[in-house]
């Protein structure tokens, strides 16, 4: 049996370039989508809809994506596996992004104040704090510090989600 060469024990090689053109190229599609369901409001005063703006953004996007992944193909930037700390940072990113995707959903039913609290205290998690005390004190005081500010210096009201209830009891 032929001995291996350093290429093959390193493993398969990963193109960076399509690892970052498809995604890319997916959620730009998903956007293009998105802003073609946009209500079509006609008025003597509009020039343009509501969808003209987020659409000619999109296919920018799409039409970069497709630059990108065919810069890919044809000119390759071949880059060795990811070490232990890269996986742990690009890991790091993913949760972050999914902390944030949570926080969208979570915003309108739980309101401002209690999906701030688990967004914040998530991201500290994910960072790595391990000072549970400080890190429920801070997720709690923040969002209840920018919600008094926002209420009382900028006259702002921020959803109160199953916490209005309880404002409503009072």
């Amino acid at each position: 049996m032929p001995e291996k060469t350093s290429e093959e024990k390193k493993g398969m090689r990963i193109n960076k370039g399509i690892l970052t053109a498809i995604p890319c190229l997916i959620f730009s599609v998903l956007c293009l989508v998105a802003s073609r369901t946009y209500p079509n409001l006609t008025a003597s005063y509009m020039l343009v809809s509501a969808s003209f703006f987020p659409t000619i953004v999109s296919v920018l996007a799409i039409i970069m994506s497709l630059i990108m992944l065919i810069e890919a193909i044809v000119k390759p930037d071949v880059r060795d596996p990811l070490t232990a700390q890269e996986k742990k940072g690009y890991l790091r990113g993913l949760l972050t992004i999914l902390d944030c995707l949570a926080y969208l959903l979570l915003f309108k039913p739980l309101g401002y104040i209690l999906s701030s609290i688990l967004a914040y205290f998530a991201l500290m998690v994910i960072f790595g704090n391990r000072r549970w005390v400080l890190m429920v004190i801070m997720s709690i005081v923040l969002p209840v510090a920018l919600y008094l500010a926002f209420y009382y210096l900028l006259q702002t009201n921020l959803p109160m989600g199953v916490l209005q209830y309880v404002v409503d009891l009072f």
